[in-house]
């Protein structure tokens, strides 16, 4: 965890979101417990690298986005 997630990125990002009334949307839960970043949940490989999720898993995730971001009716 400690590892995959750059917490101090993070929260500057959601300073600069703040700052400029934007909503922040803290997906790190979404990837990770608060121990590991999972190879696979639900069946679903969650990473295609380090750095980006898998097309499965973003489109498993898309109505927690919609929730998240206020844009699903």
């Amino acid at each position: 965890y400690a590892e995959a997630v750059d917490a101090g990125h993070n929260a500057m990002e959601a300073r600069v979101a703040a700052d400029h009334g934007a909503r922040y949307v803290d997906v790190v839960p979404w990837l990770c417990t608060d121990a590991v970043c999972p190879a696979i949940v639900n069946g679903l490989i969650t990473r295609s690298d380090v750095q980006h999720v898998s097309e499965n898993y973003a489109v498993w995730l898309s109505l927690a986005v919609g929730d998240a971001t206020g844009l699903r009716d």
